[in-house]
């Protein structure tokens, strides 16, 4: 089986994959298939990666990040579960969704093994959905009108609400103590050209203005 069988009719990605697994069988045709899927699908997933995990992970780990992806795609190429679809443009897009569930594991499996930095002093942020407090109607949605927390939010220093937004992306709901991964701190930190230290310090302050802003409502 040939990688390509002309210019207009290469190899379905699938194919590609269906050599990786045989590697035990044909390394060579299986490391020029790897070479070859790297190729079609490197910018790609870089791509994706960078767009959707980077202010998570960090802009410097998105690079490590995807080669480990494609070597994870290598190994488990016999995994691979073709759809029903033969075009090839369908066949990219199943192949592709595949590498996209292998990063998302990749980005949750690198939190996982990381330490967790414990935030003790929280809120809760998110509107409670059986609260009847929230805005009264007769208002239009093109000019909803702000509630408390939004104005209070809106309030603060721009460096407070980045540091609030960010760390909201690990928060838990009802949770007595919000956990945030430490390399995704530390990345915050140089984002912001301090210490964790004191992106601590920046979130409690900002949490108290809040508070004191909503006044009984929290």
């Amino acid at each position: 089986m040939e990688l390509h069988g002309n210019d207009d009719n290469p190899a379905l990605d699938s194919k590609l994959l269906h050599q990786m697994a045989g590697a035990n069988v044909d390394s060579a045709r299986a490391e020029k298939a790897w070479e070859e899927f790297y190729r079609r699908h490197y910018d790609y997933l870089s791509s994706v990666c960078r767009n959707i995990y980077s202010r998570q992970i960090g802009e410097a780990r998105v690079s490590e990040v995807v080669q480990d992806v494609f070597v994870k795609a290598f190994r488990r190429a016999s995994t691979f579960q073709l759809g029903n679809s033969e075009s090839a443009e369908e066949n990219r897009w199943h192949v592709r969704a595949w590498l996209g569930s292998i990063l998302k594991n990749t980005v949750s499996d690198l939190y996982r093994q990381e330490p967790q930095e414990v935030f003790t002093e929280d809120i809760e942020l998110f509107p409670d959905p059986d609260s009847d407090s929230g805005p009264s109607g007769g208002a239009s949605d093109e000019d909803p009108p702000m509630g408390p927390l939004e104005k209070a939010f809106l309030g603060l220093e721009e460096r407070e609400r980045d540091v609030l937004r960010e760390t909201m992306l690990w928060h838990t709901p009802g949770a007595r103590q919000q956990r945030m991964p430490t390399a995704a701190l530390q990345e915050l930190a140089t984002r912001l050209n301090t210490t964790p230290a004191n992106i601590r310090q920046i979130r409690s302050r900002a949490l108290v203005k809040l508070k004191r802003a909503m006044g009984e409502k929290l």
